[in-house]
């Protein structure tokens, strides 16, 4: 395997470029230029869907340490892997597998690089020496119980002054420093067992995860520590050693603060919190002058091309959502128009399907292939995985209402990684139930699910997401709380046409795609569809506007008439119909001019209003005689 490196500047670890992703290439002749021009080498792991533990060794910092203390402290060990010796005297330790994020400090000396960092290649020479293979076999596959410890710790970096206090120990949840809680602190403190030289530190470290757990904030441990603590454990008495115990307090919050109270808020930061990059508001003239990119679409207004973007594909069982979701795939790695829309761009895409086998999917493509031709310019844009009888879950739930990632976050974020590289592109999932455990009536978890395991997955990846679903039995376009349409970017609804809105029964016949809703265009597009002989969807007719909004429309125009007061069809008309207030109802958005003018040319085109003609003025109206203007 030659993995993808990219050049970093002469004797350093500084990338060429600012975009040294783009630059990052497998081709042997492009690396020996590089090494041959003397440039060094850096791997972004991700993109050869790996993990690096970078085990550092700086001073009285050795990560190497610190690292085997932690695997005999919870009894588990890593096997031995692909190994790179640093010049400072640390290793990279290369895994298969992507963890579940970055995290710098891990533990003193200890980094996991996954996502969004990289690591200096072997062969690479700084002033302090070379990077070198000291253990040149194949990466070993990251332990899944490596991951669930991540999952559990999720740790944050500490403050380098132990004598501020951390936001991360005040809880929204847990009342910090009650007087039941500071009381149940004092017991633990007086009945801690005592400590002597050698084993002091490692005995306050767990005296203060014990502290953590009572809903004492970490200042309240320190001042309770000095008035009760010193004594038992014979440590902290003079300024130097005091000095000590604050670090090895605030080590112990840093480490803990997800078991801090019960069921804290705390818990649901450390569990979703996967990023170490700054997060502080933007100021309004910071975003004024914010070079933003142009909208990208695969397929104008229907799915965007935005990395972290999720949307909702719903429909009930037997109206063929796989079969078009597949149809979609092939599309955009052909280039050519899917149910009559236009590919903006093609893409890659992997297919994950949890409900078909792998002889039923190949059935379909075949027919797929077949009504098509064999039209893919690159058959390796598509990816299809069937993962029929296999855990799939990439959402759990763990305490106190919180959404953990699941056992197969870890492998799909690899094959991402693996897959899009930096290309961007779909990844389709069917069917939601078979991803998520978390209970789809609760908001929480749902918007959870949404918003910090696919949203994040989306935009590491650089990819939007298409999630499939099944309706509820009522006929709701998605079954469960609200929040699934409420956290999703837009979403789909299949249905058939004739069906009573009021029951969820298949009764065949015409088959109605409708973009439900769209947080970046006008939902309410419509495609209907039929099924040919061969179960193939073919389009009869677009429905290019919403209904909804013609109807009201329709109305406001035949309202206006009877009121002796009728819009205009131009900005020059007495009342123009284009400066209306117009609400979408199915999103509440309101319409833009644009969008006015579009709709009313399309009530024309369809016969449904007028433009009738006076002296005065040019009016709507719903009929076409020569109705005058009052």
């Amino acid at each position: 395997m030659i993995r993808p490196l990219f050049p970093l500047k002469p004797g350093e670890k500084t990338p060429l470029k600012a975009n040294y992703k783009a630059q990052a290439s497998s081709d042997s002749e492009v690396i020996r230029g590089w090494l041959k021009a003397g440039y060094n080498l850096g791997y972004c792991p991700s993109m050869g869907g790996e993990t690096v533990i970078d085990l550092d060794k700086h001073g009285d910092k050795d990560g190497e340490e610190a690292f085997a203390e932690w695997e005999d402290s919870i009894g588990k060990h890593l096997p031995a892997t692909l190994t790179v010796i640093t010049p400072s005297g640390g290793k990279h330790l290369y895994y298969k597998g992507v963890a579940p994020y970055d995290k710098l400090g891990f533990l003193p000396g200890v980094d996991i690089i996954c996502s969004k960092r990289y690591v200096v290649a072997p062969g690479s020479k700084t002033e302090k020496g070379v990077y070198t293979l000291n253990y040149p076999g194949e990466p070993a596959e990251l332990p899944q119980w490596f991951i669930d410890e991540m999952n559990r710790i999720r740790r944050r970096p500490a403050s380098k002054d132990p004598d501020k206090e951390t936001i991360s120990t005040v809880s929204l949840v847990v009342e910090p420093n009650s007087d039941a809680n500071v009381a149940k602190a004092i017991g633990i403190i007086a009945n801690w067992p005592e400590a002597f030289e050698g084993e002091r530190n490692h005995s306050l470290f767990m005296l203060a995860c014990e502290l953590c757990k009572t809903g004492v904030t970490e200042l309240r441990a320190r001042e309770l520590y000095r008035e009760h603590g010193i004594d038992r454990l014979h440590y902290g008495a003079d300024e130097a050693e005091w000095h000590e115990v604050a670090q090895t307090i605030r080590s112990a919050y840093t480490d803990k603060a997800a078991e801090f109270g019960a069921n804290s808020h705390e818990a649901a930061i450390r569990m979703l919190d996967v990023t170490e990059e700054a997060d502080v508001p933007d100021t309004w003239d910071g975003l004024v002058s914010l070079n933003v990119p142009q909208r990208k679409w695969l397929i104008q207004d229907w799915l965007s091309a935005d990395p972290g973007s999720v949307q909702l594909f719903a429909g009930r069982g037997g109206t063929g959502k796989s079969l078009i979701a597949l149809m979609l795939c092939h599309c955009l790695s052909t280039g050519e128009p899917w149910l009559g829309q236009e590919i903006k761009h093609r893409a890659k895409t992997l297919f994950v399907t949890c409900e078909d086998s792998r002889d039923e999917v190949a059935r379909r493509v075949k027919k797929i292939a077949a009504t098509y031709g064999d039209r893919a310019k690159d058959g390796s844009l598509v990816r299809i995985w069937s993962r029929q009888g296999k855990s799939n879950m990439l959402a759990v739930q763990g305490a106190g209402n919180v959404v953990a990632v699941g056992p197969f976050f870890a492998k799909l974020k690899a094959e991402c990684f693996r897959h899009f590289g930096n290309d961007g592109g779909l990844l389709v999932l069917d069917t939601v139930a078979d991803f998520s455990a978390v209970n789809e009536n609760d908001r929480t978890q749902v918007s959870q699910f949404i918003k910090a395991i696919l949203s994040d997955l989306a935009t590491t990846a650089g990819i939007s997401i298409m999630l499939l679903a099944h309706p509820n039995k009522a006929g709701a376009s998605y079954s469960g709380s609200t929040a699934w349409e409420g956290s999703v970017r837009s979403s789909w609804f299949l249905r058939w046409k004739d069906q009573d809105k009021n029951k969820n029964d298949k009764i065949g016949g015409q088959l109605v795609l409708q973009l439900s809703k769209s947080n970046t265009s006008m939902a309410g597009k419509e495609i209907v569809l039929e099924y040919d002989q061969n179960f193939l969807p073919k389009v009869v007719e677009q429905a290019a506007e919403d209904t909804a909004v013609k109807d009201l429309i329709v109305r406001m125009i035949e309202e206006a008439v009877k009121e002796g007061n009728p819009f205009g069809r131009d900005k020059k008309s007495r009342r123009p119909i284009l400066f209306a207030e117009i609400e979408d109802p199915v999103t509440g958005v309101k319409l833009d001019e644009k969008e006015i003018g579009n709709l009313v040319a399309s009530l024309l085109a369809e016969g449904r209003i007028y433009v009738h003609k006076t002296n005065k003025n040019n009016f709507l109206d719903l009929t076409d005689g020569k109705t005058k203007e009052n």
